[in-house]
């Protein structure tokens, strides 16, 4: 017996112990005193067995992963939209998923995430993992689909017709948190000059071009109200 095993052993032995003591019991307040000692025991062997299963399990998994050589290896590239009513993810970065078929394909939908995994494609197993959705989801009419080339999962929107501008709340607070803002307490200007400042700095080569010529055509604007004054 595992050290576990004997630990439940011992308690099922404590509580028949109780149930006869308690069957001899007189008293209110000692039979009160001997059922809760008994439901503390059997609230402890609950805890026990399924930490021993859960132990087996993990084992098992462990000794199936070493013996078929399968192993798990996390989603990290996906793409996604939206219609009225679904967000859905599309992930093409799978190889081979021809050779696979909709039962291979497991997805758990909770309010505000899903978890999807893809069993034993080229003896790979495969998870995409997403929590904290922007909204909340209806999980019984969300599912996936697969084909060929795409697995797509469709998220059933709880209030159709409403958009999403991100997928997760984690991405709408860093988005938000990255955008510049002006400082209330400069000048107007002076805080727009230097906001544009910081987006041509750290913009692409399309921004650098957009930011240059809105400033160009800023100053043909200002020259020719200076030549039309004079």
């Amino acid at each position: 017996m595992t050290t576990v095993e004997l630990k439940v052993k011992e308690l099922q032995d404590d509580i028949e112990e109780l149930n006869s003591l308690l069957n001899h019991a007189t008293r209110s307040t000692v039979k009160q005193f001997l059922i809760s000692q008994r439901e503390k025991y059997e609230q402890e062997v609950t805890k026990l067995k399924k930490l021993e299963q859960e132990r087996l399990a993990k084992l098992n998994a462990t000794q199936t992963t070493q013996a078929t050589g399968v192993y798990t290896k996390k989603i990290d590239t996906y793409g996604w939209d939206q219609s009225e009513k679904f967000v859905k993810i599309y992930i093409t970065c799978l190889k081979d998923l021809n050779k696979i078929t909709q039962d291979n394909l497991e997805a758990k939908f909770d309010e505000r995430s899903f978890d999807l995994s893809v069993k034993n494609l080229n003896n790979i197993n495969y998870n995409l993992n997403i929590n904290n959705l922007l909204e909340k989801i209806d999980t019984a009419g969300s599912y996936t689909k697969l084909k060929t080339d795409m697995i797509t999962v469709f998220l059933k929107k709880s209030k159709a017709g409403n958009n999403w501008g991100y997928l997760t709340q984690q991405e709408m607070k860093t988005r938000e948190r990255a955008a510049p803002k002006l400082d209330e307490n400069t000048d107007p200007q002076e805080g727009l000059m230097s906001m544009m400042k910081k987006m041509y700095e750290e913009g692409d080569d399309e921004m650098k071009r957009t930011i240059s010529k809105a400033f160009t055509e800023s100053r043909e604007k200002q020259a020719k109200g200076m030549d039309t004054e004079l």
